[in-house]
């Protein structure tokens, strides 16, 4: 699940118990920008999986700006994040 802490606070309010339980077996694509650690948000805690640090970061090979993400894991850990 992509989302901003911001926006997440906004929504958590509206779910139910049941609904926060389901959304917290979904690995956290937290999208946190300009700070030296994200915050952390419920239901996950501190447990994010990506976080989307930079929406003007710079990556050898391409020309323009784009995001940048930290993964938490290794690269054998990575297909696993693959829904299909």
């Amino acid at each position: 699940l992509y989302t901003g802490p911001s926006f997440w606070t906004s929504i958590l309010p509206h779910l139910s118990a049941s609904r926060r339980d389901r959304v917290r077996r979904c690995p956290l694509w937290l999208a946190h920008w300009e700070v030296p650690k994200p915050q952390a948000v419920e239901p996950w805690g501190d447990t994010w999986m990506l976080w989307q640090y930079s929406d003007h970061g710079t990556i050898p090979g391409v020309s323009t700006k784009c995001d940048t993400d930290y993964f938490r894991g290794s690269a054998g850990d990575f297909p696993n994040l693959i829904v299909s």
